[in-house]
């Protein structure tokens, strides 16, 4: 539109003296309106029908023509391929050169070259001399000088217009790239990110139903047996609708930030810490029932609830909450019916960003798919988990773990089994959450040991990979390792 604007200025300014070159430049204003459409095509035809109506124009004058000569080149820089604009650039700059030399049609060089040449020919003349002889008979070698010099002055004209197209086409094509680049970026992060949540889905679930499945294929207690297999039901169950989350998400029915573990089915969701305990509770149960007892212990700062713990409990709260003592409930242990052992009722909780959720429970699920996959099972090896110093309560001291000084727990402790095979604390303060785990790894097959038939052959090692880069795109830690033949990890992520 600025072009045709410019087309018709230099119509009003100069006008076209003939009806042949008011046609002719009809004919370049409606070529440049149609250029950004058909850009490949229009622009060559511009040129084409500039040259073929130069002749039509008075030489040397500064016609619409050029406007539309200007658009051609620009357009050719940024749609052709080089070669072809350097090519139709040549074919022109000679063309015309050769038509303003010997017949005297318009051009934009040539007209500068010979204003240029009337120029030094009269700030030279003698003032009282004769008229001033024609440009052509008073310079030697006119017509080779001002063909050359023509080509010249077009070159670098036109030249610049095509390679200042051909800079804004490097700079369109480098922003495409970014774009190309960024959505590929996009979809690799959602394919991981599926990745995740699929591994979450299942691994945990799948793991467990698995030795669940071959405890109750042997188990002689009807009333232990029974209870194995409503617990492969649920677990069944719930890895069914996980993997149907997933199939929502890669339906696009739902998002993947809606997609995480399924913590509490309860109307009103509970506090983060007592989602935590409810978990470490249900998972140390099932834990026992695969011959995997263990302690698991969650430590509570005070400040941690913005003085939401304030008088909500009656008894003392010296103690830690020791979730794998609700698998004692067999041998005459007391247990809340409703599963949150040790708490009293209290409104709010330690403040905590749905993403820190997600990823804290998704880590403990982790966590629990590891021992199932990675512990020794209870004919594998006598040893069990090396000592940690546990009291005679079995609960286990607040700095065992890495747990904060100071800590002012709101939870009571509970015997721990004997011989625990795995330890796992959860510690949250006022403004993150630290957890610590550890446990015997399974001696590495050998032909004096062969493989577990109950482990699958297959080796995975990805989830604490992508558990980890969710953590650490929180702004968090984690440390994984393995030392003396146990495997310790520990997490330090911020609540916010």
């Amino acid at each position: 539109m600025e072009t045709i604007a410019l087309i018709v200025v230099a119509m009003i300014i100069v006008p076209p003296a003939t009806p042949s070159a008011v046609a002719s430049t009809l004919v370049c204003a409606a070529f440049v309106a149609v250029m950004p459409r058909y850009a490949r095509t229009i622009a060559p035809l511009t040129v084409v029908a500039a040259l073929a109506t130069s002749p039509l124009s008075a030489a040397g004058s500064w016609t619409a023509v050029d406007f539309a000569l200007i658009a051609a080149f620009l357009t050719a820089g940024y749609a052709l391929s080089r070669r072809v604009a350097v090519a139709m650039l040549g074919a022109y700059v000679l063309i015309d050169a050769a038509m303003f030399t010997w017949l005297g049609a318009s051009s934009f060089g040539g007209g500068v070259v010979d204003g240029m040449i009337d120029a030094m020919l009269g700030a030279t003349a003698d003032p009282t001399a004769s008229p001033a002889q024609p440009a052509a008979a008073a310079l030697p070698h006119y017509t080779p000088i001002i063909f050359v010099a023509t080509i010249m002055f077009d070159l670098m004209a036109f030249g610049f217009l095509t390679v200042f197209g051909m800079a804004f086409r490097r700079g369109d094509d480098a922003d495409e790239r970014a774009v190309r680049s960024e959505m590929l970026l996009g979809r690799v992060t959602r394919e991981q990110e599926l990745a995740h949540v699929i591994h979450d889905a299942v691994a945990n679930d799948m793991s467990t139903i698995a030795m669940l499945a071959w405890r109750a294929k042997g188990e002689p207690d009807r009333g232990e047996r029974d209870l194995m297999l409503d617990t492969i039901y649920e677990r069944s169950h719930h890895a069914l609708d996980r993997v149907h989350e997933v199939i929502d998400v890669l339906n696009g029915k739902r998002s993947l930030d809606d997609v995480g573990p399924s913590i509490s089915n309860d109307a009103h969701p509970l506090a983060f810490d007592m989602q935590i305990e409810k978990y470490l509770e249900d998972q140390d149960r099932v834990m026992t029932m695969l011959g995997l007892p263990g302690v698991s212990r969650v430590d509570v700062r005070a400040d941690a609830y913005d003085d939401a713990c304030d008088g909500a409990h009656d008894g003392p709260q010296d103690g830690a909450y020791d979730a794998s003592s609700a698998a004692g409930e067999a041998d005459g242990s007391e247990s809340d019916s409703s599963g949150h052992i040790g708490h009293g009722t209290y409104d709010g909780g330690p403040a905590v960003s749905e993403p820190v959720r997600r990823v804290t429970m998704a880590l403990l699920e982790e966590i629990y798919a590891n021992l199932v996959r990675h512990c020794p099972m209870p004919d594998d090896s006598a040893a069990a988990m090396p000592s940690l110093d546990m009291p005679a309560t079995g609960a286990m001291p607040a700095t065992a773990m890495g747990a904060p000084t100071g800590a002012a727990p709101c939870v009571t402790s509970h015997a721990a089994p004997p011989e625990p095979v795995y330890s796992l604390f959860v510690g949250i303060d006022a403004d993150r959450i630290r957890i610590s785990a550890m446990n015997p790894i399974e001696p590495t097959p050998s032909a004096g040991r062969p493989r577990n038939p109950r482990r699958s052959n297959r080796r995975h090692g990805s989830g604490l990979a992508l558990h980890r880069a969710a953590v650490e795109s929180l702004g968090g830690t984690m440390t994984a390792g393995a030392r003396d033949g146990s495997w310790m990890i520990g997490v330090e992520l911020p609540l916010h």
